[in-house]
């Protein structure tokens, strides 16, 4: 006999926020502090959950941010390396809160769920703390990737339809 399992029941889940200061003059902004409330039930390994949950937060910047595919005209990459390829490090991390709630899942053994960088959703979060930044120029963002270029053509944009800053 095969054993079927309630497997939708066991993803971790988790609360992201961010909170960002925007340069309304070049459109750079920096993202002062991260926080994360993750559920992965129980934690057989916190170091490890942990880990995973730096791992989804800089991997979710770099794509927010500076991580990008150039190609020229002809479709050749421009960006092959991690000379020209920008992933984020260390040092661009921001300040990142982590705190666990633990409710053990019914449906695994110790009532562990699913952890892992699986969907990760950094980019719609430091996407929602811009726009909130920006809340006084009525911008609303669109995109996933907000590099300071995209910010203060933004800004430019409200500027020009009057929007009082």
């Amino acid at each position: 006999m095969l054993s079927q399992g309630v497997c939708s029941l066991i993803y971790a889940n988790a609360m992201h926020a961010a909170v960002v200061e925007v340069d309304t003059e070049t459109g750079q902004y920096r993202v002062l502090k991260y926080v994360v409330v993750s559920d992965s039930g129980t934690m057989i390994n916190p170091m490890v959950v942990n880990g995973q949950i730096h791992g989804i937060v800089a991997h979710g910047l770099g794509a927010a941010t500076n991580e990008e595919f150039v190609y020229d005209q002809d479709g050749q990459l421009l960006t092959p390396t991690f000379l020209e390829y920008s992933c984020p490090q260390a040092s661009d991390m921001p300040e990142l809160i982590v705190d666990h709630l633990v409710t053990p899942s019914p449906f695994s053994a110790y009532g562990v769920k699913g952890m892992g960088e699986g969907s990760n959703p950094v980019p719609a979060v430091i996407a929602g703390a811009v726009e909130d930044a920006l809340k006084p120029f009525a911008i609303r963002i669109r995109q996933s990737r907000i590099t300071p270029e995209y910010v203060l053509g933004l800004i430019e944009s409200a500027g020009s339809r009057g929007v009082n800053k």
